[in-house]
């Protein structure tokens, strides 16, 4: 794997929007706001290569590591105790999600939609070193557009004349037998929705709108799910299913007391609905029990479901490490420092993250028994759904503790993290990552696009 720099498109800017990605560079704070000083979030300038025997055990990573996950959540899930008092999540909780798990039981496919694991790879050139899972984020994952569409769309037009018939420019043809992606994210989701669709209709279930919403004002939130609804429109319209989508803001969501349903903005009811929007943070707002209650009794249902509030915690790392203890592209991970001081080793540098932490929020990184790195967000996160936080289902604030496993650094100052898709079950794709922070944060980060290719023997 190798971090190539390239000249950027002319036009690439508007481009990328054109495509949806109208986050390409921000400011980072008000005072780069007031200095005119934007990060620049999409690179155009650089590229990682991946050889082929690379990205290969990337999938192969991915596809073994959530078939362990799925295992490690039957595990939790049928152990109570550990549920409560390890995972630290209310008895409350426990019956509703137990059923979100049993109707996923009954049809894997149905009630799942996407999950993104992130992997450091520090010894790729090593054949016998493998990737190694950091965590999964399978609630609320981002960088999904980046990587299907826009990335796909970039190494079309940089690297091919014409990519229909594979041929390479000559600018490059002397440099690579053969240029590829691993991604097929976006067929992917079309694929996964016509089954959703087809299910559904099947069992005459199937709605007349399906709801769509994210957080206002976040671009990034409302770019991903448009995406995410526009592979649904192709579908639902291509395939006959007609149904149609509605997009709202979480904040327009409403709750009809009188019918006892939720309902957008015009009054209609929501019986299926896709959340960009943390479950845990869902089952705090004002509503949050009645959202439990009509989920668990199938009056409406949400993607992502209930049961991934525990694929997507972080001491499902901890049950990995129990269930699989030794696995190659595992680390070894306890809901304690005592357990990690006594388990393993070297405990002398680890990494320590929150159950729900996101984008880097409040990880730190000790290194020789030093915190070398850390991210701390000392500022409350208001909710915005609704303006009265309901506290019955409040997690504490309990942490993993997994051993240190540094992303790869490259050009001696970006640390990469690699993003690998599953849609439904399926592994199909990946992404690229920088900070030249040790920890990947939001807003500082950068993505990279990636080709896979061969390059020739030169003799």
């Amino acid at each position: 794997m190798e971090r190539v720099g390239i000249s950027p498109r002319e036009n690439y800017k508007s481009i990328v929007e054109g495509l949806g990605l109208t986050f390409h560079e921000f400011f980072t704070d008000k005072e780069n706001e007031t200095k005119g000083i934007k990060h620049k979030y999409w690179s155009d300038e650089h590229y990682y290569l991946v050889d082929p025997s690379v990205s290969h055990k990337i999938e192969i990573a991915t596809q073994e590591l959530y078939s362990m996950c799925i295992a490690a959540v039957k595990y939790v899930i049928e152990n109570e105790s550990v549920f409560l008092n390890q995972f630290q999540l209310s008895p409350e909780l426990y019956p509703c999600i137990c059923k979100s798990w049993l109707q996923y039981q009954s049809n894997p496919k149905l009630h799942t939609l996407y999950s993104r694991f992130d992997f450091s790879f520090p010894n790729f050139d090593n054949p016998n070193c493998f990737p190694k899972m950091l965590e999964i984020n399978a609630d609320t994952p981002t960088i999904l557009l980046e990587c299907s569409l826009v990335q796909r769309q970039w190494m079309e037009q940089v690297f091919f004349e014409n990519f229909q018939q594979k041929q390479i420019r000559s600018s490059f043809s002397h440099l690579y037998d053969s240029i590829s992606q691993y991604n097929t994210i976006e067929d992917g989701l079309k694929s996964h929705w016509e089954y959703i669709l087809e299910n559904l209709s099947e069992k005459e279930q199937q709605p007349d709108t399906f709801h769509f919403c994210s957080i206002a004002p976040s671009e990034e939130d409302f770019q991903t799910v448009a995406f995410i609804m526009k592979c649904f429109n192709i579908v639902s319209h291509s395939k006959g299913y007609n149904t149609k989508s509605n997009f709202l803001y979480i904040q327009d969501v409403g709750f009809s007391e009188e019918s006892y349903e939720f309902v957008d903005l015009q009054n209609k009811p929501i019986s299926h609905l896709f959340k960009l929007y943390a479950w845990e943070w869902l089952i705090e707002e004002f509503f949050g029990p009645q959202m439990l209650q009509l989920v668990s009794e199938e009056q409406i249902h949400v993607y992502e479901p209930l049961w991934k509030m525990i694929l997507t915690h972080k001491g499902l790392m901890a049950i990995l490490w129990k269930l699989f203890p030794g696995n190659k592209y595992l680390l070894p991970s306890y809901f304690s420092k005592e357990d990690l001081v006594a388990h393993t080793q070297d405990s002398s540098s680890f990494v320590k993250k929150p159950f729900y932490g996101r984008e880097g929020n409040n990880v730190s990184i000790t290194q020789n028994h030093q915190i070398v790195c850390s991210h701390l967000q000392t500022k409350q996160v208001v909710m915005p759904f609704l303006s009265k936080p309901n506290t019955e289902f409040s997690n504490s604030e309990g942490y993993l503790y997994q051993q240190l496993c540094l992303l790869p650094r490259f050009d001696d100052r970006f640390y990469t993290a690699i993003g690998s898709w599953v849609i439904g079950e399926q592994a199909c794709g990946m992404g690229m990552r920088e900070d030249s922070n040790m920890i990947t944060r939001n807003l500082h980060n950068s993505f990279v696009p990636h080709i896979v290719a061969t390059v020739p023997n030169k003799l």
